[in-house]
């Protein structure tokens, strides 16, 4: 969305141009709206519709503006994929749903590219997450889409991403330490603190999870995962690890469109400050993308 762009008049069947009264065909309108969306109902949203329409109606004027639109599928997919983990997080299992009904209807996904795409979700959600998604989508109704994305300007990143490690031997082999801090260098501008800590006291750890981390993803884009984590780092406000995806977003290949567009999906929670967040760690980033300013703070 361009920065003079405003929110269309009509957003998912309510009239925003009146944002303090609602009519039963909005009402109806809106209901059949979440209906294809997500599969189901909004409960929530039909409550305060209901009640206090004008908390739904200002609620969607913010989102029309900071969510990720439904035609740029990479921050789509990313949001979503981090969504599903937030949500197995807090065991919202409705959520877990309706964002698969998303990333199948909206994202074109199959089942085998959702259930890879999980792997992010589990990543992030942790092994107690993981059974929440698995009770989440036990019956889920799953779909074959008719058509699918045009992923193949974003195929570079996975060459980009590959470390150069050994992953046929697990044992961190002399060399190797060296190799993956000068990846990191090349690719943040600097090596994290938890590379430094377990290549001195747990190298072969550090090798584990890098080859779990390179190989999340064997199909989808790689820029997934830096995105994904964007989103996550913003919820969980993890100031460290946003700065670092953005860096690693960008030198993947992902645009700055989709970068921000899924740094500001996070203020649809984060709200104030999460915006604030982002101008303290990465506005730097943002601010001269293409200059590399940013990298190395």
């Amino acid at each position: 969305m361009t920065r003079d762009a405003l929110p269309p008049p009509q957003a998912r069947g309510l009239d925003l141009s009146d944002l303090d009264h609602v009519t039963a065909d909005e009402i109806a309108a809106f209901q059949e709206h979440y209906i294809r969306l997500q599969g189901r109902p909004h409960a929530g949203f039909d409550f305060f519709l209901a009640n206090n329409p004008s908390a739904v109606k200002r609620y969607r004027l913010f989102a029309a503006q900071t969510a990720v639109p439904f035609d740029r599928w990479l921050p789509l997919t990313a949001t979503n994929f981090a969504n599903i983990a937030w949500y197995a997080r807090t065991g919202y299992l409705e959520g877990i749903r309706y964002i698969v009904h998303i990333q199948q209807t909206s994202g074109h996904s199959t089942k085998d590219e959702v259930f890879e795409g999980l792997a992010i979700s589990l990543y992030h959600a942790g092994a107690q997450g993981g059974e929440v998604i698995a009770t989440a989508l036990r019956d889920y109704q799953w779909q074959e889409p008719s058509d699918s994305a045009d992923r193949g300007g974003w195929q570079q990143g996975r060459a980009l991403l590959a470390s150069g490690l050994d992953f046929s031997e697990p044992r961190l082999l002399p060399g190797e330490l060296e190799r993956l801090e000068d990846w990191y260098r090349a690719a943040l501008g600097q090596v994290p603190g938890y590379v430094r800590f377990l290549g001195r006291h747990r190298p072969d750890a550090l090798k584990a999870w890098r080859n779990r981390y390179e190989n999340l993803v064997s199909t989808l884009p790689a820029q997934l995962l830096p995105l994904a984590a964007i989103k996550v780092s913003t919820y969980a406000v993890n100031t460290e690890l946003l700065r670092e995806n953005v860096l690693l977003a960008r030198y993947l290949g992902a645009s700055k469109e989709d970068t921000l567009i899924t740094a500001m999906s996070g203020l649809l929670y984060g709200q104030m400050e999460a915006a604030e967040m982002l101008e303290c760690v990465v506005g730097d980033v943002f601010d001269d993308w293409d200059g590399r300013i940013g990298e190395g703070r």
